[in-house]
């Protein structure tokens, strides 16, 4: 055979095996995508983040031959995965067209969208794998993907903080900034703050302030003057507040909230940095001197300062007032007090109470505090204090010297009388 008729035949052969091949092809692939989804409802709508959704369709088998053994599903490779039922649906057969005829058998899956999942497009695809055939007696296995496409809204979620951005003095405004934080999903439209009357917090001025549109992760901050109760305490207060939007699909939330606020309330505090004056065992009237200083943010007026004490030291005049002393001042109060007879030497604890008034305080308002200290006592040895030993030493000098004397004029009588016995 020649070189022409050889490569005649293997072009034949060749086209024959690519007819076969495509033949081939075609018988294992002829039903794929013969089942679609019809007549498609998704419930509720618009669908949002953190719903429950159920969604509900028909089968129609657009292939020439009918299906059997058909098993159907649910996926998504998202996080809408959580689908009711979850296990996968079992069909004995489907008829060309639409699945139960003119009475349509549906479908219903329920879904959960997570409460985070961000705003977008979102894929969830009904796969049915099933057997038909081909001609008369060919079987195949054929597959359907049927995608339905969900757009999903985020959820906004609009928080509020209050910041001062000066002092708070009670009965007084300050000055604070508004901030509306968006830490939901999507975006938030129309944001609207209003300032609320609170236990210790008013508004003065205007009390409702807009924000417009703020996306998710974003922030926006406006100003505020708020009057301060002439009674609100220092530590944790609450701001009342309406925070009010609109959701990117169009649902209205309003919330009241409380807005934590920490009074760092100016307050004036007192120690005691110094003592000077020792109290002899036995005095009925000595002069102890304390040093105290205040070491608050605060100036202090009427300031009673009263002085409490233990054995063996007694107060005479337990009470010094001072007109005021303001933030890093110190003053002298002079105390005098007695001490016990019978006390020791030693160091003894004292507690210097006080009461005061402060000009960023309620009318009636007052403040107090306490700082300890100890007081320096010299008490007896044996008969004498100690504060006497020079005066012991003397006396036991001039009682030595007399019992000398005595002994001596003893002597010389002694002497005497024997001189006059012997004459």
């Amino acid at each position: 055979m020649n070189k022409k008729a050889v490569f005649g035949v293997l072009s034949a052969f060749a086209v024959i095996s690519m007819l076969f091949g495509v033949a081939a092809a075609q018988s294992t692939n002829v039903a794929t995508g013969s089942l679609s989804i019809q007549g498609l409802t998704v419930s509720p709508t618009p669908v949002a983040a953190g719903d429950n959704i159920t969604i509900s369709f028909n089968l129609f088998n657009s292939y020439s031959q009918s299906l059997s053994d058909i098993s159907l599903w649910v996926s998504a490779q998202n996080p809408i995965i959580n689908v009711s039922p979850a296990y996968s649906t079992y069909i004995s057969g489907i008829g060309t067209g639409q699945y139960g005829g003119v009475v349509a058998n549906r479908f219903t899956y329920e879904l959960h969208i997570p409460s985070t999942l961000p705003a977008g497009d979102y894929e969830i695809d009904v796969i049915a794998n099933y057997q038909t055939t081909e001609g008369v007696s060919t079987g195949i296995s054929a597959q359907s993907v049927m995608p339905i496409y969900i757009y999903v809204y985020g959820k906004p979620q609009v928080s509020l903080n209050v910041y001062p951005t000066g002092k708070i003095v009670p009965g007084e405004d300050f000055t604070a900034a508004l901030t509306a934080v968006n830490s939901g999903t999507d975006l938030a439209r129309n944001v609207t703050v209003q300032l609320l009357n609170s236990t210790y917090f008013k508004p003065d001025g205007a009390d409702v302030f807009s924000f417009g549109i703020l996306g998710s992760g974003s922030s926006a901050s406006s100003t505020a003057t708020i009057f301060t109760d002439q009674n609100v305490t220092g530590g944790l207060n609450y701001v009342d507040a309406r925070v009010s939007y609109t959701t990117n699909e169009g649902a209205y939330v309003s919330n009241i909230v409380q807005v934590p606020l920490n009074v760092l309330q100016n307050t004036a505090k007192f120690i005691v940095t110094n003592v000077s004056g020792k109290v002899q065992a036995g005095a009925t009237y000595a002069p102890v001197t304390f040093t105290v200083q205040n070491t608050g943010n605060e100036e202090a007026t009427d300031v009673e300062f009263s002085l409490q004490t233990i054995y063996p030291v007694t107060p005479v005049n337990p009470d010094v007032f001072l007109a005021s002393i303001g933030p890093g001042q110190s003053a002298n109060l002079t105390f005098y007090v007695q001490g016990n007879s019978n006390g020791n030497t030693g160091e003894y604890p004292v507690t210097l109470y006080a009461q005061w008034n402060q000009p960023n305080g309620a009318t009636n308002q007052q403040f107090s505090g306490s700082a300890n200290y100890y007081v320096a006592v010299e008490g007896k040895v044996g008969l004498f204090t100690a504060a006497n030993d020079d005066y012991f030493i003397i006396a036991a000098v001039v009682i030595v010297a007399l019992i000398a004397m005595r002994v001596a004029i003893a002597k010389a009588r002694k002497k005497a009388i024997n001189s006059r016995a012997k004459k």
